[in-house]
């Protein structure tokens, strides 16, 4: 019930009036209410924002996929080229890179390659995006889209392999996914 009052009480007012037309009476529905707003907290306390690094020498196509992801609930960190990348992903690693594959400085498939090097980081989800009609067979990424990018595909890509990581990881600790 503590972590249920960390929202000001017109929340709990508002759940405790919602609950009252299922409930019939009001001191029912205060209970009901209570319950709910306390499940409520806890599942939003249970969620984390995935956040992605987009990474590409094109400021406008960069500028898309930022703006695609925020829209679908991303944080968004942004680099223009590999090397800077690499040092935001050191400095605060993310869940996810979508990283063009020619960009100068450091390529996206360095990149990719440079991040699978890095002990406990290595499984992060890497998607090279290029306007190649196909992904380079030296490079180990999880997904390859071509360019332009889709927005959707884009976004359905990162929750699919936002997905997979998490059972794999819990498969490898021994839970279930």
């Amino acid at each position: 019930m503590a972590a249920a009052s960390r929202f000001p009480a017109s929340f709990h007012s508002l759940i405790s009036r919602l609950a009252y037309g299922h409930a019939g009476s009001r001191k029912r529905a205060a209970r009901v209410g209570m319950r709910v707003a306390k499940q409520v907290v806890e599942a939003i306390g249970q969620l984390h924002m995935a956040t992605v690094l987009l990474v590409d020498d094109d400021a406008e196509a960069l500028d898309a996929w930022s703006a695609v992801c925020a829209a679908g609930g991303y944080e968004v960190k942004t680099a223009l080229d590999g090397k800077s990348a690499l040092a935001q992903f050191m400095a605060a690693p993310v869940d996810v890179v979508v990283a063009d594959w020619r960009m100068p400085v450091m390529s996206g498939s360095e990149l990719c390659h440079r991040l699978r090097t890095l002990p406990g980081l290595a499984d992060v989800a890497f998607i090279l995006v290029s306007g190649e009609p196909s992904p380079p067979a030296f490079v180990s990424f999880d997904g390859f889209l071509r360019k332009p990018v889709d927005g959707a595909i884009l976004l359905a890509t990162m929750r699919r392999l936002l997905d997979d990581h998490v059972t794999h990881r819990a498969l490898q600790r021994g839970g279930q996914p």
